[in-house]
């Protein structure tokens, strides 16, 4: 597994979104659902070369508390998260189907939380 995404909480998701495409040069790549209710969106910055960072900015206000969410690729969620529990790690509900992929998600012992995602696209191509 590595570290895919970064979280930045934002207390305007707007205002933040302009910041960062505006003065850092993030361009905006989709929008997330990563929990129930809780929108985020997707920015990237830099090349391969300059070392790519991904964020996703979340509206703090689409959450209950904020701590800080660190979402891990991974090629296989259902092995993934069976490798974990077996190795003691907790989680609240088994894997799940989004609309980014399959994920998972489970908390540190500080309450921080990590998703698994597997990303998958979803859509269907209808040629006719």
């Amino acid at each position: 597994m590595k570290i895919k995404y970064v979280s930045v909480f934002a207390r305007n998701i707007e205002e933040e979104i302009d910041f960062l495409t505006n003065k850092l040069g993030f361009v905006v790549k989709n929008t997330l659902y990563l929990q129930e209710g809780v929108k985020a969106i997707l920015v990237e910055s830099g090349s391969d070369e300059e070392g790519f960072l991904k964020l996703v900015v979340i509206d703090k206000f689409s959450l209950q508390d904020n701590r800080t969410i660190v979402v891990l690729n991974t090629m296989d969620c259902i092995r993934s998260y069976h490798q974990l529990k077996a190795s003691g790690v907790y989680f609240a509900k088994s894997p799940v189907y989004t609309e980014t992929g399959m994920s998972a998600q489970f908390e540190d012992p500080s309450g921080n939380i990590y998703m698994l995602l597997e990303e998958r696209d979803y859509k269907e191509n209808h040629a006719i």
